[in-house]
């Protein structure tokens, strides 16, 4: 199902710095408690325990405890080997983690029931790459997919732009309905996190072509 972590001894103290400061400020705390419910109550609705579920890009493994309570199977995702190598001591050999690009991911079509893809569209800059990232999460799903991204939100952008925060990138609503439609997906159900204060929206996807 993919390629083992590689080139590296151990996580990085870079990467384990990061889990352990990453949402412990309380705007972090509030916006990761309103997103997991939200994720959670999604993967309630399409998950039954049989599923096979890709989580990408993993990261450290924040949602991997949910995810495997809900699916037969969870396969973890991400570029980075040294957050490969943190989810591999925290979850041991049973986890299959995959070193990959979410634009050109290394499984066969319809490999998964569910792809979980938090906090990564805000990232990608550029909609050739945006695009091309929802088009592999399409291509693999065979049913539905749990997405993140960044709706336009002149508040959270200024509060941003006043943290000194790196830039970026934030979804038009017509524009993410035509990315969708091109990546053969259809939007479920979107919530925003902290409508009219915070950008993030949570969404449920589904294959288009399951929808009848």
């Amino acid at each position: 199902m993919g390629t083992e972590p590689n080139g590296t001894q151990g996580a990085s103290d870079h990467v384990r710095t990061y889990r352990e400061r990453r949402y412990k400020g309380l705007d972090q705390r509030i916006i990761h408690g309103i997103e997991a419910r939200i994720i959670s109550g999604y993967l309630d609705r399409v998950c039954d325990g049989d599923e096979a579920i890709l989580d990408m890009p993993v990261g450290y493994g924040r949602f991997v405890d949910d995810l495997l309570q809900r699916g037969d199977m969870v396969v973890g995702g991400d570029r980075k080997a040294a957050m490969l190598e943190l989810c591999r001591e925290t979850w041991g050999t049973d986890l299959p983690l995959a070193r990959l690009s979410a634009d050109a991911l290394p499984f066969a079509d319809d490999s998964f029931d569910v792809v979980t893809c938090i906090r990564l569209f805000q990232h990608l800059h550029g909609p050739e790459l945006r695009q091309g990232v929802m088009d592999e999460i399409g291509r693999v799903t065979r049913r539905h997919a749990v997405v993140t991204t960044y709706l336009e939100s002149p508040l959270h952008a200024a509060f941003h732009r006043s943290r000194g925060h790196k830039r970026l990138s934030r979804h038009s609503l017509r524009g993410l309905e035509e990315q969708l439609a091109h990546a053969g997906l259809r939007l479920v159900e979107g919530r925003r996190s902290l409508p009219g204060l915070h950008a993030q929206y949570v969404m449920l996807l589904e294959r288009a072509d399951t929808f009848h």
